[in-house]
């Protein structure tokens, strides 16, 4: 089952979460949880474990750093280029 909340959550609050299930005897089994920020080295991990999904390792690196540079690129049209891999 999932809740939505009532109002739009502050960014603090959007880290956490509650999780409850409920048995098929009835029992409802409930935890509130809450996730750690991610460091720079674990955002880095995941996006190239998901991008590596999808494309070599080789393409994996050189996206990752036109997107860490996208603020110095003139002209994004390459970089949107790249970010259509086999849609």
């Amino acid at each position: 089952m999932i809740t939505p909340r009532a109002a739009p959550g502050t960014m603090g609050e959007r880290l956490e979460m509650g999780l409850a299930v409920r048995t098929r005897n009835g029992e409802e089994l409930s935890q509130d949880l809450r996730y750690p920020l991610m460091s720079e080295g674990e955002i880095q991990e995941k996006f190239r474990n998901l991008a590596g999904l999808r494309m070599g390792a080789d393409h994996v690196l050189d996206l990752e750093q036109k997107l860490l540079a996208v603020e110095q690129e003139g002209n994004v049209a390459s970089l949107f280029q790249q970010l259509e891999v086999g849609v």
